[in-house]
């Protein structure tokens, strides 16, 4: 059975693939290449790009939250579906 490290290594690069697809959405390669825009002259790309960046911040402070939870024994490790339902939602509506 893989180790609690690994489990949360896995998940990371699941989260990773869920942000890029989330960019995708919006025709962007990936959410680099979409956070690269903020601060874009073009109105529509830099607030695409702002959304973006703070919807990845969220998601990763959740994250590092969590894992560190599991590696202190505060709560059990979660499964890959678990966690992602306790991970910010991924919309462009900003007042979601």
């Amino acid at each position: 059975a893989p180790s609690a490290d690994q489990l949360l290594r896995d998940y990371e690069s699941a989260i990773e693939a869920r942000l890029d697809q989330f960019a995708q959405s919006r025709g962007y390669r990936h959410g680099d290449r979409l956070a690269s825009y903020r601060g874009s002259s073009n109105a529509t790309w830099a607030a695409e790009a702002d959304r973006f960046i703070a919807l990845r911040e969220a998601t990763w402070t959740k994250f590092i939250s969590i894992s560190a939870d599991v590696r202190t024994g505060k709560r059990p490790m979660p499964t890959l579906d678990e966690l992602l339902l306790e991970l910010p939602v991924l919309t462009w509506d900003s007042n979601a």
